[in-house]
């Protein structure tokens, strides 16, 4: 009866020993499975944020672009408030090692691969920010060159109307009203260039700080850069015409001037009448020397007149014909 006294004790015994020891293992795999499952909850919902920061969608535009700033600021204090649940995890992690959990190996390395992906997803986060931050300044410079370009256009039709305006028969009071409104316009294009200059110079800027946009922004630059250089050429060949427009009016002024002189001076020569007498003859041959000097005094300023005939003629000037009619001047036999 003793010895089976004693084997039942020992078998009991064993039996605790056992009942302990399965405890102690189901409490470790409880232990180990939720943090496991916390583990792997944190770390879905980890990819499905490093899914959004991996996005390369950067809007059409500049509204689209603040829209998914906006959206993507929501996913950042998300991310900043996971914090605590990652720390969380990293204190089940330290308290479970600490206790000579038997998963120990598998615990680090869940842990480990849990913070490897928290870094990842944040540095992706900050990445996504930077990048939608450049992609916004971009579209606010496409914006800013679409509007430059809208408004370079308009400049280009009224320096096109201008230019087209037929001048050929203009009078000088014409020719200063067109002069008045080119330099309307040429002030006008002043503001237009500075805003060409700074957004080229926004351009470098962009294309230096992000590099891969610099193919895009060098297209929108050159664009730019042709259509206001294409603009300014015929703002200068309007201004060249409108200047030879107004010598040349000028020119035809002085000829209907000289022209007046020419007939005042036949006017009184021809009307005076042949005297009777020797003294009327010196008095009339006094006054013909009198007008002879006055002639001849004219003669630099009508040869002068002639000369810039001439050069206008030699030119291509587009009145070519007409000034010609007027250089017989220099050989009208009044001034001889």
């Amino acid at each position: 009866i003793a010895a089976r006294q004693a084997k039942l004790e020992t078998s009991y015994s064993d039996l605790v020993k056992e009942c302990n020891r399965r405890r102690t293992q189901l409490v470790d795999a409880g232990r180990y499975h939720r943090f496991v499952r916390q583990v792997d909850d944190l770390s879905d919902w980890l990819h499905e944020k490093e899914h959004l920061a991996s996005s390369e969608d950067y809007g059409r535009d500049l509204e689209d672009c603040v829209q998914l700033t906006e959206k993507f600021e929501t996913v950042v204090r998300e991310l900043a408030a996971a914090g605590e649940r990652v720390a969380a995890v990293q204190r089940s992690q330290e308290e479970l090692l600490r206790s000579g959990h038997p998963y120990a190996a598998s615990i680090r390395a869940k842990g480990t691969d849990l913070q490897s992906l928290w870094t990842s997803v944040n540095e992706a986060a900050t990445e996504r920010q930077q990048a939608l931050a450049g992609a916004r300044q971009v579209h606010r410079f496409d914006q800013e060159a679409d509007e430059t370009l809208n408004w370079l256009q308009d400049k280009e039709a009224t320096g096109v109307a201008m230019e087209n305006e037929d001048l050929a028969h203009a009078d000088l009071a014409s020719i200063k009203v067109q002069m008045q409104r080119h330099e309307e316009f040429v002030h006008g294009m002043r503001a237009v260039e500075k805003q060409v200059a700074e957004l080229c110079r926004e351009a470098e800027r962009l294309w230096t700080a992000f590099p891969n946009t610099r193919e895009h922004l060098e297209v929108r630059k050159m664009d730019m850069e042709e259509q206001l250089k294409d603009i300014l050429e015929g703002t200068r060949r309007h201004h060249e015409r409108l200047q030879q427009m107004e010598s040349l009016q000028a020119y035809f002024q002085e000829y209907r001037e000289l022209m007046q002189w020419m007939k005042r001076m036949q006017t009184v020569m021809t009307s005076e009448q042949l005297p009777r007498d020797v003294v009327g003859c010196e008095a009339l041959a006094r006054r013909h020397d009198e007008y002879n000097l006055e002639m001849q005094g004219r003669k630099p300023h009508i040869d002068e007149f002639a000369r810039q005939g001439k050069h206008m003629i030699q030119g291509g000037h587009v009145l070519s014909q007409e000034i010609n009619e007027k250089v017989w001047l220099n050989e009208h036999p009044l001034l001889y």
